[in-house]
């Protein structure tokens, strides 16, 4: 049986290391893990009821906040159309100037 053996990099002479020092990698991942940490989509979630008031948020549901487009759930048609048509640029203005850290490109009304 014929032992498998990984091929040598075309440009590796043979001094240099094949490993990565921890400290040479740390300041890349904590940089990336900050940053998802600044989206965090349950900050979004929490402030919707403060952004709209306390009628409105009795009567939708900020159900999820995924690529930056924000997903609510609306009990009937007639508010529905209230929040997209009217009041979406200022809620989306609103919540931008709340979260400036969260990038938020928009917001998606959904009945049910």
């Amino acid at each position: 049986m014929k032992k498998w053996t990984r091929r040598t990099p075309r440009a590796y002479d043979g001094t240099q290391r094949t490993t990565h020092q921890m400290r040479d990698i740390a300041p890349s991942v904590l940089r990336s893990v900050s940053a998802s940490l600044d989206e965090r989509p349950d900050r979004v979630l929490a402030v919707w009821s403060d952004v709209v008031g306390s009628t409105v948020a009795r009567m939708t549901e900020a159900h999820t906040f995924h690529d930056g487009v924000l997903h609510v759930r609306v009990m009937n048609s007639t508010l529905y159309s209230l929040l997209s048509r009217r009041d979406k640029g200022r809620i989306l203005a609103t919540l931008r100037r709340r979260l400036p850290k969260a990038t938020i490109k928009d917001i998606e009304f959904r009945i049910g």
